[in-house]
C-alpha cells in the first residue's frame, strides 16, 4: 500500500490510520521494508513533534470499556452481582476483572450504563 511518489509523513499519516496503528510504527515499518531510509524517518518524527511521536491519538481509549470487554461482559456482570450482593470480596473480586477494588463502582457504572 506504500506509495514512493508522497512525503513518508502523508503515507504514515494515512496507514496508520488504515492499520489502526501510529504513525511511527507505519514510519519504523517503511524503513525496515526499504520503502524509505533511516534518514527520512527522523527528519520527519523530528519535524512533527517531541521524541519523535507524530501519531499520537487525540482519543484515549475507555480502560473500563475495555476491561468489560476483554473479561466479558457476562465474565464481568456476574463477579460486579456477586461482589455487590457481598458474596464476593471487594479483593478479589478487583483480582478476577483486573481492576483496582476501589475502581469497582466505576467498572460497575460503565458496564451497566449508569
Amino acid at each position: 500500500m506504500w506509495d514512493a511518489a508522497f512525503a513518508i509523513e502523508e503515507q504514515a499519516r494515512q496507514l496508520s490510520r488504515h492499520f489502526k496503528v501510529s504513525t511511527v510504527v507505519i514510519a519504523r515499518r517503511a524503513v525496515e521494508l526499504n520503502l524509505s531510509d533511516w534518514q527520512q524517518f527522523l527528519r520527519s518524527m523530528l519535524k512533527n513533534g517531541r521524541r519523535g511521536n507524530t501519531c499520537v491519538n487525540r482519543r484515549r481509549g475507555d480502560f473500563y470499556r475495555t476491561s468489560a470487554l476483554r473479561n466479558s461482559k457476562t465474565l464481568t456482570k456476574a463477579v460486579l452481582a456477586t461482589t455487590f450482593e457481598g458474596k464476593l470480596l471487594l479483593r478479589d473480586a478487583g483480582h478476577i476483572l483486573g481492576v483496582a477494588p476501589s475502581k469497582l463502582k466505576q467498572l460497575a457504572s460503565t458496564v451497566y450504563g449508569k
